[in-house]
């Protein structure tokens, strides 16, 4: 399928197809990896990170980009900035975490996760964001090693 399709960054108005791309992205990956994610937790999740879109769309925390095809979006990412500890090589006191990229199945393996993800990294370089994570699911893992990502932590985390 050939797509005529035009990146823009996420907007307010945006909010709700940006949280619902979250969602359908971790319903996505719970079922490729044979976990369960109950309906009122996927609600849960879709709630709170539209109300995290507004206040850090607003101060400049996130940045969100989508992909509309005949003014319909059909993909998007975002970046958040968050304050870290100067570490080797990056004494800048932030981060950027790379999350939330979709595509709708239907406009897959046409180039346009690479398009999300490199509109972010220019973002990153233009911003002078040297340090750029993310976590990957087993089907992104290609495209952002391609990107030049690669797995070196021993980052572990406990939910309470």
């Amino acid at each position: 399928m050939k797509t005529m399709s035009t990146i823009r960054k996420g907007k307010l108005s945006d909010i709700s197809v940006l949280a619902g791309h979250r969602r359908l992205m971790f319903e996505e990956m719970s079922r490729l990896e044979g976990k369960r994610i109950t309906d009122e937790d996927l609600t849960r999740l879709e709630n709170a990170y539209s109300e995290c879109l507004k206040i850090s769309l607003k101060n400049g925390q996130l940045s969100a980009w989508v992909v509309e095809n005949d003014g319909n979006v059909i993909a998007s990412g975002a970046l958040s900035i968050i304050a870290w500890p100067p570490i080797p090589g990056d004494s800048t006191g932030k981060q950027a975490l790379l999350h939330s990229l979709f595509v709708d199945e239907k406009h897959r393996r046409l180039g346009i996760a690479r398009q999300i993800m490199q509109a972010m990294l220019a973002y990153c370089r233009l911003n002078n964001l040297r340090s750029v994570s993310l976590n990957t699911s087993r089907a992104g893992q290609k495209l952002n090693e391609s990107l030049g990502f690669k797995i070196d932590t021993t980052t572990m985390r406990q939910y309470l």
